[in-house]
């Protein structure tokens, strides 16, 4: 038998200045969110999560190779040098995904 109750984090004290949290709560009824899904929100759009924004740079970067190519189809090894191009460039990218492979979704 398995819970099907969601997993919550624990809770997280957060202190600020009465006029931030009165703008926090303007957003969230505007968004209908909580406070605290509209919090979370504006922290995941300042500290996006790595990955995702590797990912995003890599896709962009075989878009434009694709793109610029002569040949109506990918081949396996174009698109095969653009990934490891990209890792080259961005060594810390493999760690990040590896590491987020371990996460569930």
């Amino acid at each position: 038998m398995t819970d099907s109750t969601p997993k919550q984090e624990p809770p997280y004290g957060l202190r600020m200045p009465p006029d931030l949290k009165a703008r926090v709560k303007v957003a969230a009824e505007a968004n209908n969110r909580s406070m605290n899904a509209e919090i979370v929100a504006a922290l995941e759009e300042k500290y996006p999560d790595p990955t995702v924004v590797w990912v995003d740079e890599l896709a962009r970067k075989i878009m434009a190779k694709l793109a610029a190519g002569r040949e109506p189809k990918a081949t396996k090894a174009r698109l095969t040098k653009v990934v490891e191009e990209f890792f080259a460039e961005n060594p810390d990218a493999a760690e990040a995904l590896e590491r987020g492979r371990g996460r569930s979704s």
